[in-house]
């Protein structure tokens, strides 16, 4: 009757056992190939060889089950079902024999994480109760019945490249006495085969990863077509692969045209991979520190007829007075190459994808740094201060300091927002092209038709003329230079201006 005894503990055994397998090593991503799966078909067999007291007895059996309970929750999908046995089982040495019959019930759980490589069985039997009886003769002298409690077990096996079914299986007790085999084996019905793209985005000049991992089915090849949306002209590229992520350089916009294949059918998507534009802006500064005209004066045009005088000027601040541009550039007649108040150019290496050997501007350091420059007799401490003191035309003067300097200032300000109405770095920015010359002629020619607008200096003045007269519009008479006197010393002269908001221009 031991062998009884032996032969149902194990045989139910084998059942829960095939749940408590050891991990595996991890591998990656192997899992997605079962993604969208309805339904799987079950096998539990087992076979138990029990050798006691020289005699050896095999015992093998059985069980199908379908886990038909499917839901997903974010990238986990999870099947649900029931496996139920029932076992009868006859033992019989001489006059003495035996039975056992019984019946159990398992809730299985399949776990698959689609962005990893391991499947995960867990299983929950129900408490059964089994029936034996011994005989003798025939006769039964004994019946009792056999108890099992409620149990839970989990197992993982690695989900391998391309697989055709899910295995969990173990082996135990090969020196024992009692060598137990069992193995589930899933099923899966047929894949639905669809092709699902996420198409990233990236920084220009960087690399955009698509991804097509959350394709579904039994997925052999993909085949790719990248073709940009620009006026860059970079051709159209296809290639397959069976890897369900790839990468490219952006420069532009791509349409994302992915098909897959299991060998059989096909599926197809698109989308578009979006390119990040950088955030450039050309740097302006107005310096704090006024500078002079050297070598000016204010004379009094009724003192000095044909006097021309310049009361100040909104200079570049790096190469000062009279400097004909606004976009500073340290290498004249381009600003390529200029890492210090220009722009830097790049080739994309990326072979096999639509902008390999293109060019783009890689950095920019675009710069319009400006500085005030005005007469030295309007400078603090110079003589014409004292002069209007000692003529009791102080106030004046200094209103007309005051309009010289806010005239100045506001073209450095009118510059400034000329420039921000369309900033040459943001034109720059998006220049692709597919030699480094043609990037460079095009990259100049957006810098130069801002430089352009900057310096239109009639249109500015009058502007600025137009906006200082609510505040400057009332003149006065101010003291400032004379003819010289024939011993070589200043004389001043008094000067009237009907309006400090254009200073008699």
């Amino acid at each position: 009757m031991h062998r009884l005894d032996l032969h149902w503990s194990y045989s139910f055994a084998a059942l829960i056992g095939a749940l408590a397998l050891s991990p595996p090593a991890l591998a990656q991503g192997t899992a997605a190939q079962f993604q969208g799966v309805e339904r799987w078909q079950g096998n539990y067999t087992y076979d138990i060889d029990i050798t006691l007291s020289g005699t050896r007895k095999h015992r093998s059996g059985s069980t199908k089950f379908v886990l038909d309970k499917h839901r997903v929750e974010g990238s986990t999908e999870i099947w649900e079902g029931k496996i139920k046995s029932k076992d009868f089982d006859e033992d019989q040495a001489g006059v003495f024999s035996g039975t056992l019959v019984g019946g159990k019930t398992a809730d299985l759980k399949l776990i698959l994480d689609m962005n990893g490589d391991v499947a995960k069985l867990a299983s929950h039997s129900q408490p059964s109760k089994h029936k034996m009886k011994m005989k003798i003769m025939g006769r039964t002298i004994q019946s009792m019945n056999v108890q099992q409690p409620a149990q839970d077990g989990s197992a993982e096996t690695q989900v391998p490249e391309a697989a055709d079914s899910l295995v969990f299986a173990q082996e135990s007790g090969a020196n024992t006495g009692v060598y137990m085999k069992s193995v589930i084996t899933l099923t899966p019905s047929e894949i639905p085969l669809r092709a699902v793209l996420t198409a990233g985005s990236a920084q220009r000049g960087t690399k955009a990863t698509l991804d097509a991992s959350r394709s579904k089915g039994r997925i052999k090849t993909l085949k790719w077509t990248l073709q940009p949306i620009g006026s860059s002209g970079a051709p159209s590229v296809t290639f397959e692969t069976t890897e369900r992520k790839v990468e490219l350089v952006l420069l532009e916009d791509v349409q994302v045209d992915l098909e897959v294949s299991d060998g059989k059918k096909k599926s197809a998507t698109s989308g578009t991979a979006k390119v990040t534009a950088r955030r450039w802006t050309t740097r302006f500064q107005q310096d704090r520190n006024d500078g002079t005209l050297d070598g000016e004066h204010l004379f009094s045009p009724d003192s000095v007829p044909g006097a021309v005088n310049h009361f100040g000027q909104d200079a570049c601040a790096f190469e000062g007075r009279d400097a004909a541009h606004s976009m500073h550039a340290t290498h004249p007649g381009t600003w390529k190459d200029d890492a210090a108040a220009g722009y830097v150019v790049a080739r994309v290496d990326d072979p096999g994808r639509p902008f390999n050997t293109y060019w783009y501007v890689k950095n920019q350091s675009l710069i319009v740094r400006r500085r005030a420059l005005f007469n030295p007799d309007l400078m603090a401490g110079s003589v014409l201060f004292t002069q209007n003191a000692a003529h009791g035309t102080a106030e004046a003067f200094a209103r007309l300091v005051a309009a010289s300097r806010d005239h100045e200032y506001l073209h450095g300000e009118l510059m400034r927002r000329e420039l921000l109405r369309d900033d040459p770095a943001k034109r720059i920015e998006k220049v692709v092209k597919q030699s480094e010359n043609e990037l460079a002629t095009f990259a100049d020619m957006e810098i130069r038709a801002t430089e352009t607008r900057m310096q239109q200096g009639n249109f500015h003045e009058q502007e600025v003329r137009g906006a200082l007269k609510k505040k400057y519009a009332k003149g006065g008479t101010v003291w400032v230079r004379g003819r010289t006197r024939s011993d070589g010393n200043p004389s001043f002269a008094p000067w009237t201006i009907a309006s400090f908001a254009d200073k008699g221009h």
